[in-house]
């Protein structure tokens, strides 16, 4: 999977232009303590700035306005020359703690010092992340953690605390990872910002796939991804690189891994183009092609040195030596494998190692080689055993590689003492004969022994095994039970058919309605609802809760509670009356967990969520035969004399919402043979088709034009039909709720 940093230190000024620098710009490197440059041409754009920040430096009258300006031209020359930024910074760190150091300073001017301390430690942090400095790029991000929290700069500080989750995960400590991204991802949820929450969903994905829980590496992906392309973000390149290895089909894999080249060839810095080659590469290897492929990766590191990625570089010269290997080309494939490793360890990350180890030991194996095969093998385990944390399988896949190890060295040197033996049989046949014959029982008993005990240890193995099994069988047994029986439950909630009948009525002998459900798993987080009033009003609603499944059906199920409390108890009936209800109400049934979530210590597996529901909700007063429509984003589609009219939501949820205010109601006249559709995001959602793209909300439109004057019935067939020919072996990826009404 593909790490997504995000661009959270390009923040001082905007820039953009191609590598190099001026005289100007030597002179000035020259001024400040002999910075090592390049010496390739610099842009006019790029000339300007330097210019501009040059004199400023030389011409301001305030340390404040200096130091953020040493600050500004490191992180223009990152892009440029990015060996001249730490020298730059350290000017910057000089100049501000020397001005905190004065008792007098006002709290305005310290603040701004202490905000350009910080700017420059994450900038230090940056480049020494790239050179695969790790430790010392974690200690300076920690550093910021502490300096921003100071001015309370929050948008810094779960910024810095996503780098430094990100490399608690590259060094393997899982726990630490998850817990930073996590409190990062909760301060960036607070303030609303859409992108970094894409950049932190990815991130814990990443993680999560790396552990092998590919459940929740799956659905933090497919929020990051429908975030970026709500927001049409760069980064979704990198979603949906991600989302291509989730599958287990080939053609689902080659899919996005062809979105992601897409969208890499927009981007021309040596990152992107590296990217782009080695999305290539990929692509090749799925399809067999593995020269090809070769000269793919090769093509990718010229870029990725470049971009100085040291990580990058360890990874494309894991993929050339998969190639070599499957070229036939052993020697090659050792050298590039051997290349991998060393860049691994020299900069500490467990999982570059672990790969390069485990491709050396195969290697090593083909070539006999078994002393080297064992030493790659442990370091293979160690490597593996760090980043998950399998204390017992290391001990017992290291015993059995020993014994295999062993048994290989007593084999070798039964034929080397049989070499012996006929060497020298022509001096001392009936001795030597003698002697190789006892020498051999000797082995054979030896060998029969070790067997023997083998066995025993094997024996006890299977049988712990199997009781293992036999538990974990009777777990899944009560848990599929538990699930069934809340399936019942929420079947028991929702409005039956006949109730609905009685309701909505029916025209000659069809119902006058029709609710297609189908849930994702065996509860649905989406639900419908319906209440008919005392005074000839009708109220139906199709909702989408947060999740899908068991936590989904929780949310239903308070949903559905709720709606009964405002609309049965409490008597509301205006259609925006009884959603900012029903959003107090969610509120406060979730204000508990909220308040747990906002401990700065919480663990990583208590996830910040927007916890809610969608909605589309209509009020039918039959006597005034008009209708009352209000929606948290799921609008209402109304068909009349062949026209479809949509009716939109507002773009707000039930549930926490930065910039809340209340819900619209909007007042429709009905006419007879009216047909209204609520629906939620399900059908829209699903993938599949000859290409497995969604089925859009304009493919929905054109199929309820298409069906709208057939029975309700018919319809509902239509629906299941068109969902069954269009998702064929795909997953289904979300609950689905469409519920139809005829006036």
């Amino acid at each position: 999977m593909v790490t997504c940093m995000g661009n959270t230190f390009l923040r001082t000024i905007s820039c953009k232009g191609m590598i190099g620098v001026s005289s100007r710009l030597i002179f000035l490197c020259l001024l400040m303590g002999s910075i090592p440059l390049g010496s390739r041409a610099i842009n006019p754009e790029q000339q300007a700035i330097v210019d501009s920040l040059l004199h400023l430096i030389q011409t301001s009258d305030h340390d404040t306005a200096r130091a953020r300006e040493y600050v500004a031209l490191g992180y223009f020359l990152y892009g440029i020359e990015i060996d001249t930024v730490i020298p730059l910074m350290n000017k910057a760190i000089d100049l501000s703690k020397q001005n905190l150091s004065v008792q007098t300073l006002h709290d305005d001017e310290k603040r701004a010092f202490v905000k350009v301390l910080a700017d420059a430690n994450y900038y230090k942090a940056s480049v020494h992340f790239r050179k695969g400095q790790t430790q010392a790029a974690l200690a300076l991000w920690q550093e910021c953690i502490d300096l921003y929290e100071t001015i309370d700069d929050m948008v810094e500080v779960a910024n810095s605390m996503s780098m430094v989750g990100t490399i608690y995960r590259k060094l393997g400590d899982i726990p630490k990872a998850l817990a930073y991204m996590y409190r990062g991802l909760k301060i960036r949820e607070t303030i609303g910002n859409d992108l970094m929450i894409s950049v932190s969903l990815n991130n814990i994905a990443m993680i999560y796939n790396e552990q092998g829980d590919s459940v929740k590496a799956t659905d933090h992906l497919r929020k990051s991804l429908k975030i970026r392309e709500r927001i049409n973000h760069s980064g979704i390149a990198n979603s949906y690189w991600n989302m291509a290895f989730q599958f287990r089909d080939k053609d689902s894999t080659i899919h996005y891994l062809r979105l992601a080249k897409k969208h890499y060839a927009r981007n021309q810095s040596a990152r992107g183009k590296g990217d782009y080659y080695y999305t290539t590469g990929e692509i090749y290897l799925l399809n067999d092609q593995p020269d090809s492929a070769f000269i793919s990766f090769k093509t990718v590191l010229p870029y990725y040195r470049k971009a100085k990625l040291e990580d990058y570089v360890g990874r494309n010269y894991h993929k050339l030596s998969f190639c070599a290997t499957q070229l036939n080309r052993p020697a090659l494939a050792y050298a590039y494998a051997d290349s991998s490793l060393r860049i691994g360890q020299s900069i500490g990350y467990p999982s570059l190692t672990k790969n390069a180890a485990h491709t050396l030991y195969r290697l090593a194996l083909q070539a006999r080689n078994y002393q080297n095969a064992m030493a790659m093998y442990e370091l293979y385990i160690a490597m593996r055993d760090s980043i998950a944390n399998e204390a017992n399988a290391k001990a017992a896949i290291r015993q059995q590689m020993k014994y295999e190890f062993e048994k290989k060295e007593v084999l070798l040197k039964a034929e080397q003492e049989k070499q012996a033996l006929a060497h020298e049989e022509k001096v001392k046949r009936q001795e030597l004969i003698i002697f190789s014959v006892g020498a051999g029982l000797l082995l054979v008993l030896v060998f029969s022994v070790f067997l023997f005990n083998r066995f025993k240890v094997t024996q006890r193995q299977k049988d712990v095994i199997a009781a293992q099994k036999k538990e974990v069988d009777e777990k899944n047994k009560h848990i599929t039970d538990s699930i069934k029986y809340a399936q019942k439950i929420q079947e028991a909630i929702l409005p039956s058919e006949q109730s609905m009948s009685q309701v909505f009525g029916r025209r000659d002998n069809n119902s006058n309605h029709f609710v297609l459900f189908r849930p994702k798993d065996v509860v649905s987080g989406d639900f419908y609802w319906m209440h008919e009033t005392s005074g000839n009003k009708v109220i139906w609603a199709a909702a989408d809760c947060t999740g899908h499944g068991v936590p989904g059906a929780f949310m239903s199920m308070i949903g559905t509670s709720l709606l009964n409390e405002i609309v049965i108890e409490k008597g509301i009936t205006q259609s925006n009356e009884i959603l900012d209800q029903l959003r107090d109400s969610i509120k406060k049934a979730l204000g508990h967990s909220e308040a747990s979530d906002s401990r700065k210590d919480a663990s990583p597996s208590v996830t910040a969520v927007k916890d809610g529901m969608d909605i589309a909700l209509c009020v039918w007063d039959r006597s005034a035969n008009t209708l009352q429509f209000s929606g948290a984003y799921n609008p209402l589609f109304l068909v009349r004399d062949g026209e479809l009219l949509e009716f939109k939501a507002n773009r707000q949820p039930i549930g926490i919402y930065i910039n809340e205010k209340p819900f619209d109601c909007q007042t429709i006249s009905l006419q007879g043979g009216d047909t209204l559709y609520t629906f939620s995001d399900g059908l829209i959602d699903q993938f599949g088709g000859p290409e497995g793209r969604k089925f859009t909300i304009k493919r929905f439109r054109e199929t309820i034009l298409q069906m709208h004057a057939q029975p309700m019935a018919e319809q509902l067939a239509v629906l299941h039909h068109e969902l069954d020919t269009w998702k064929q072996d795909h997953e289904q990826l979300d609950d689905i709720c469409v519920f139809g009404v005829r006036v």
